[in-house]
């Protein structure tokens, strides 16, 4: 038999774990204080609406009024077209827009004469004899009664206006063109009737849904398509249609 192994004491080492890096315990905080920063918050939102009794619109709907005012960035919706600037809902006396020293100087000696009805107003001055002259006004109203856009109407009749003096046969157009500074639009037309030897100058403008038409006609001396006559009668009609929009103001 051997000798009996010797019996042997182990002291065994007991290693504690280690505890969680400085990293780790600072990030559990972080996410605790969160959750209660959260339920804080929501808690306070509840009260607010309890306190005013939970009406959107209330006075104290906090989180209501933020919204609204944070969503109005969007620019308004353009007005429909026979909302937009001034509309006419009447017409004037018709010989009522155009002062009588101005009628005095353009038509000496002038007799006129008027009619009118809602929708239309003409006003004519005449003179007879040598150099005999006449101013006429005419003032159209385009109404919405009917259901149609009024100041489309207007600007429909007024491009029929417009085709019709470049295709009348009945004169020679001299000078014909857009003009700008009256109303919405506007043109002036300078021409010769092909009937007795008369010129007229003509403006017609086009304001809202409404349309005035200018004519001043008369005999002058000298050639009738001379540029004296043409800027003479085209200023005098403009100056009468000035007139006429100062009176429907």
């Amino acid at each position: 038999m051997g000798l009996p192994r010797p019996s042997e004491t182990f002291d065994r080492v007991y290693s504690p774990p280690e505890p969680p890096s400085t990293a780790a315990r600072r990030s559990a905080v972080v996410k605790i204080f969160t959750v209660v920063a959260v339920f804080a918050a929501v808690a306070s939102v509840v009260m607010i609406l309890l306190a005013d009794g939970g009406e959107v619109g209330g006075p104290g709907d906090r989180a209501t009024v933020v919204a609204r005012s944070s969503a109005r960035v969007a620019p308004p919706r353009p007005a429909p077209s026979s909302t937009r600037g001034r509309l006419l809902t009447a017409l004037p006396a018709p010989c009522g827009t155009v002062s009588r020293p101005t009628v005095d100087r353009l038509v000496p000696r002038a007799r006129g004469g008027q009619s009118a009805n809602l929708t239309l107003a003409t006003c004519t001055y005449s003179s007879a004899g040598a150099g005999s002259r006449w101013l006429r006004i005419e003032t159209r109203r385009f109404d919405p009664a009917d259901g149609t856009d009024p100041v489309a109407a207007a600007r429909t009749f007024f491009a029929a206006q417009w085709t019709r003096a470049r295709e009348d046969p009945m004169v020679r157009t001299v000078r014909l063109e857009r003009q700008d500074g009256l109303g919405d639009e506007a043109y002036r037309w300078y021409k010769i009737d092909k009937g007795p030897p008369t010129v007229v100058g003509e403006v017609a403008i086009r304001i809202g849904n409404g349309v005035v038409t200018v004519g001043y006609s008369g005999e002058p001396p000298g050639p009738y398509a001379g540029p004296e006559n043409e800027r003479k009668y085209l200023a005098e009609a403009a100056g009468v249609a000035r007139e006429v929009l100062d009176a429907l103001k």
